[in-house]
């Protein structure tokens, strides 16, 4: 069953099939940036109305901006996906917190500022997306992508060469 389908280059592939086939040449790019991108677009594609998976693209939305992050730290602060990952409870509280201290360390007042609205508001928002049993608007969704598109820029702004 075809949940929903995109066309790329004048063929229509099934999403479940797009996201499952691996990449047939090596990655270029360090897997962790790789998986931020693969997330941002299966956000768009989610939150089409024609594949209408609202919730999964809220969690998709949250988790490029988070993975993101988990490079910026690893390849422009130097702090190992393993120290990351080293971490007992509230992995992402303290990732966010290493990000937030770097950004005010480099004296990027206001991308602290939009950056700490930003990822607070997608997290709120994965977090009703996975566990509440409420319904996702394709409003939401929407938002959750505006939201992403805006921290993704001032990320990729502060951190040349991303």
């Amino acid at each position: 069953m075809e949940i929903c389908s995109i066309k790329v280059l004048g063929k229509v592939y099934p999403i479940l099939e797009l996201l499952c086939v691996r990449l047939k040449e090596k990655h270029k790019m360090p897997y962790i940036k790789s998986k931020s991108i693969e997330n941002y677009k299966a956000a768009l594609m989610l939150s089409r109305d024609s594949c209408g998976m609202y919730s999964a693209s809220i969690h998709c939305a949250y988790y490029s901006c988070f993975l993101l992050v988990k490079h910026i730290l690893c390849h422009k602060c130097y702090i190992s996906y393993a120290s990351q990952n080293n971490q007992n409870a509230g992995s992402h509280l303290y990732i966010i917190k290493l990000i937030l201290d770097d950004l005010l360390a480099k004296g990027e007042d206001d991308a602290y500022d939009i950056f700490d609205t930003n990822i607070s508001e997608l997290k709120r928002l994965r977090r009703i997306a996975d566990y509440e049993n409420s319904l996702i608007s394709p409003d939401e969704s929407r938002e959750a992508l505006v939201i992403a598109d805006e921290t993704l820029d001032i990320l990729k702004d502060v951190y040349k060469g991303l």
